[in-house]
């Protein structure tokens, strides 16, 4: 198990864009492709995410 994290803070965007987002960082988790991810994101504009 590697220490290493990534630190990944992006833009504000769209809930589309977000949620690929997310999307994308757990598949290369699952895949073990991907570092474990802190995610700091904003929504523009405002979304609701269920």
């Amino acid at each position: 198990m590697s220490d290493r994290w990534r630190l990944l803070v992006t833009e504000p965007a769209d809930g589309a864009t977000n949620m690929a987002v997310d999307e994308a960082v757990w598949r290369g988790r699952q895949a073990g492709t991907s570092p474990p991810t802190v995610r700091f994101f904003a929504w523009r504009p405002p979304t609701v995410s269920l």
